[in-house]
């Protein structure tokens, strides 16, 4: 459910387009690696999905849910957004390039959309930390209040599943630019798809 409502969200906003496809289908399959590492991450973690107070409720009301599912799709919602942000910009680079230089190889392409893709990764994964931090603000607060060591803090559940979620969703960040720029060169060198609508501000003939 939640990968066709992201595919035709993708589309709704930024058009029905090669340089959409090659984002969506990175982003797809960097989605597929973070879960991959949050199901190992939680594993090693020992999360259970009853760190809160909310999860403890939903368990107490509808003790059919899967506590520890859950809080993997809270880390994949968490991470989806910048992640379709960075796939999206790195496919547009990318075709662009290649749409002003047909001439450029794959690995040129990947060159030169790998410089942006470095500097936008590096911001975004700077967002993603100060989100999380910030949602865990008042955590923090009651931590030092209560004058917590650094390793029994760690071992609050509450604490790692926030540790798991930025360093998962970092590291999701991190693979989906490689990923979604050598797919996109891979499909625009030499400039022969077609330009969908809105896919770039200009055409000219070459």
């Amino acid at each position: 459910m939640l990968a066709a409502s992201s595919t035709l969200a993708i589309y709704f906003v930024h058009g029905l387009n090669w340089s959409t496809t090659a984002a969506l289908v990175g982003t797809s399959m960097a989605v597929v690696i973070t879960m991959a590492l949050g199901v190992l991450f939680s594993s090693l973690s020992h999360l259970t999905g009853f760190g809160t107070e909310d999860a403890i409720m939903i368990n107490a009301a509808a003790g059919q849910i899967n506590l520890k599912g859950l809080l993997l799709a809270g880390l994949l919602v968490g991470a989806l957004g910048a992640l379709t942000d960075i796939t999206i910009v790195q496919a547009s680079v990318v075709r662009e390039l290649a749409h002003v230089n047909p001439e450029f190889s794959i690995g040129e392409l990947y060159r030169r959309g790998m410089n942006v893709g470095l500097d936008h990764v590096g911001s975004l994964v700077n967002t993603l930390v100060l989100a999380y931090t910030g949602a865990a603000l008042p955590l923090l607060i009651l931590l030092t209040l209560s004058d917590f060591s650094l390793a029994r803090a760690l071992n609050l559940e509450l604490v790692a599943a926030e540790i798991v979620h930025t360093l998962v969703g970092s590291i999701g960040l991190i693979l989906g630019v490689p990923i979604t720029t050598y797919l996109a060169a891979l499909l625009f060198r030499g400039d022969q798809l077609p330009m969908g609508p809105g896919e770039l501000d200009y055409t000219h003939p070459h």
